[in-house]
């Protein structure tokens, strides 16, 4: 005779329902000028507010995201590279040699 006993009771797994992230457009409604009616200009409409709040550097022909991201990119590399910068080590602050070793591996 074969008598086969559970050792406990085994409970169903649960899952909790997280709700599903907000999808983006990937469009700067705030970059708008609603002000103006699409049908009578179209790049005012879409570009008004940003063209208004936004100068250009004199030092360039043109300016927007991807020349904004370049540079804050060089902004960064500059400060990495100062960081690393050890020509007058006997002036180096406490901080920027603290941070030297982390400015190199941001380099890398």
């Amino acid at each position: 005779m074969v008598a086969l006993a559970a050792c406990g009771q085994q409970q169903a797994p649960t899952t909790t329902a997280e709700a599903p992230a907000a999808l983006k457009s990937g469009i700067a409604l705030e970059n708008m000028d609603t002000n103006v009616r699409p049908g009578d200009d179209f790049f005012a409409y879409v570009n008004g507010t940003w063209i208004a709040e936004t100068e250009i550097p004199a030092d360039k022909a043109t300016y927007g995201g991807f020349g904004i991201l370049a540079d804050e990119a060089e902004r960064l590399r500059r400060l990495a590279s100062d960081l690393l910068d050890f020509s007058h080590p006997g002036t180096a602050s406490p901080e920027t040699v603290a941070l030297g070793p982390v400015a190199q591996a941001a380099l890398e």
